[in-house]
């Protein structure tokens, strides 16, 4: 309601808000339902870097990046000065690509989330004139 245009999810676990113990920013739980749903944001969501020591001894950055998509974040990112390989990214994207394929990620899901990058982009003037 007061017109907040991103919002960043966390890698942290929140047991009061999802007690399978998912981390926010690949909650369904909190994502759809509490900021999405409870909340009525309907902002960018963007996740925390999915590139730290904690997601590589986790669940790799590219399991992180599809169960984010999954949950309902709109932009990953991938960065925070830590030194990622150029593969390690292509895999990254690859497998949010293969996902995509196979119909694990919609093209909804996908479509939404880049409707809501370009409605920010949009509302910041970052759109070239031909695409406004």
């Amino acid at each position: 309601a007061a017109g907040v245009a991103a919002m960043m999810a966390t890698r942290v676990r929140i047991p009061a808000l999802d007690a399978s113990g998912t981390a926010a920013y690949a909650s369904p739980t909190i994502i759809q339902g509490l900021i999405r749903g409870e909340l009525g944001f309907t902002g960018l969501l963007i996740t925390d870097s999915l590139v730290t020591p904690a997601i590589f001894a986790g669940p790799g950055p590219e399991t992180a990046a599809l169960a984010a998509l999954r949950a309902g974040d709109d932009l990953l990112l991938i960065g925070s000065g830590v030194p990622i390989p150029l593969a390690r990214l292509g895999r990254v994207i690859a497998a949010v690509e293969r996902e995509a394929r196979r119909g694990g990620i919609s093209t909804a899901r996908l479509d939404d989330a880049t409707r809501r990058v370009l409605a920010l982009k949009a509302r910041l003037g970052l759109l070239p004139p031909c695409a406004r």
